[in-house]
Formats: structure tokens, C-alpha cells, sequence
């Protein structure tokens, strides 16, 4: 079998096209779950995402997510 290409996104190319529709409750959890997959630089940077959808996202997604996290 001869692979010449093997399309694989990193955590962070996976973070950022969760980031191309709407914010939702699942999108949040999403990125929290790749963040903690993520290492060094990559969660940094997932971590940026997760704070850049927070800000975006409709108030009653946010609350959702922060209820779900107590």
C-alpha cells in the first residue's frame, strides 16, 4: 500500500474548524477536550481559542457551559 499523503489535523488545526460555525455549549466542551490532549504551545494556543470563543459566544451558551462546570 502506497500512502503518498496522510491528511492529519493537528489539535490545533481541529480547535480552530470547530471555530468556523457558531458557538455552542458543545463546541466549548470540544475545545476544552482538545486542550486537554494538547501539550506546550498547542494548548497555549487552543487555550486562546477556548478564551476568543468565550468572548463570542451568545450569552445563553455561556451560561450553560459556566453552569456546567460548577
Amino acid at each position: 500500500m502506497n500512502i503518498d499523503k496522510v491528511d492529519i489535523m493537528t489539535l490545533l488545526e481541529q480547535a480552530k474548524q470547530l471555530l468556523t460555525a457558531p458557538v455552542t455549549r458543545e463546541t466549548l466542551n470540544q475545545l476544552e477536550a482538545l486542550a486537554d490532549k494538547a501539550r506546550n504551545e498547542e494548548a497555549e494556543q487552543i487555550g486562546d481559542l477556548i478564551e476568543a470563543a468565550l468572548v463570542s459566544a451568545p450569552a445563553e451558551v455561556l451560561a450553560q457551559y459556566q453552569a456546567s462546570l460548577l
